[in-house]
């Protein structure tokens, strides 16, 4: 609204704003005490949502008919805020291979990182429950758009033993404009071992002394035909068989009742080949 506040007419009205380049009055010409809305329209940006407002100052100019002098309004600043500006995360996370066949052996994980909110956001990282460090590109990430992260972890005994392993990750960023931080939600995968195992429980069938004792190993996973082999633990007179047959009878003399742990591994027919070894409880009696 621009007002002629004195007591000449003003010709050439027109307002200059910091943001506008082109503000429409509807008169060249102003009376004294009267008024005209001029208008004008201006595109948000991403870095006004970033901002968290647009701010802008205009002010009305003219020239006085009597005189010619050039006649300058006082300013005027209006700020509008962002009020449906948001910030959010999501992160879905793969691994590759699918299934891991024994220890050390190198899964890689694909941390997918989309900003779903409307404020461009910096620091990206994840934090995984498993792996130190997850490396992600440097930069920002503007609204609606993705980067994917990357890491990498080595299996061990521990998740042969388990049958698979999980983790769980999580994004971070900052958002504008007072560097908040957030969190995507938390994503979590597990990658099942698929190659052999023993499946015989832990404790095997107990042992008398002087009585022939049989038993058969399980496996599964790998590729049969599976090999056995005793790798320590077997009380004098028993054996195991290439295709894990535990068989035998063991004298009193040469073995002390008891309980025995024993350590059997199982070799499978894949190229190459995985192996497992199992530990086992066999109690001896008299």
């Amino acid at each position: 609204m621009v007002d002629n506040t004195g007591t000449t007419t003003i010709s050439g009205v027109g307002v200059s704003d910091n943001r506008v380049s082109d503000v429409s009055c509807p008169s060249g010409s102003l009376a004294p005490g009267a008024s005209e809305t001029c208008t004008a329209s201006y595109a948000v940006t991403q870095a006004d949502v970033d901002a968290g407002s647009v701010t802008n100052t205009a002010s009305a100019h003219g020239t006085a008919i009597h005189g010619s002098v050039a006649v300058t309004s006082n300013p005027s600043s209006v700020t509008v805020e962002a009020s449906t500006a948001n910030s959010s995360l999501s992160l879905v996370k793969s691994g590759s291979p699918a299934t891991f066949t024994g220890a050390g052996e190198a899964l890689s994980y694909s941390y997918k990182v989309t900003n779903t909110g409307t404020t461009t956001l910096s620091n990206v990282a994840v934090s995984d429950n498993l792996i130190a460090t997850v490396s992600c590109p440097p930069g920002s990430l503007a609204p609606g758009s993705s980067e994917t992260c990357t890491g990498s972890y080595t299996t061990t005994q521990q998740d042969v033993d388990y049958g698979s392993v999980t983790n769980s990750a999580t994004a971070h960023a900052t958002a504008p404009p007072l560097s908040t931080p957030i969190t995507s939600n938390t994503s979590t995968l597990t990658l099942d071992y698929a190659g052999v195992t023993i499946t015989t429980g832990s404790t095997l069938p107990a042992l008398t002394l002087g009585t022939h004792y049989t038993y058969t190993m399980a496996a599964s996973g790998g590729t049969a035909p599976y090999k056995w082999a005793a790798v320590s633990g077997l009380p004098k007179g028993l054996k195991l068989s290439a295709k894990g047959v535990l068989s035998g009878t063991v004298q009193a003399k040469k073995v002390v009742p008891g309980t025995y742990t024993l350590a059997i591994q199982v070799t499978d027919s894949s190229k190459p080949k995985h192996k497992y070894v199992g530990f086992f409880s066999l109690t001896v009696r008299s």
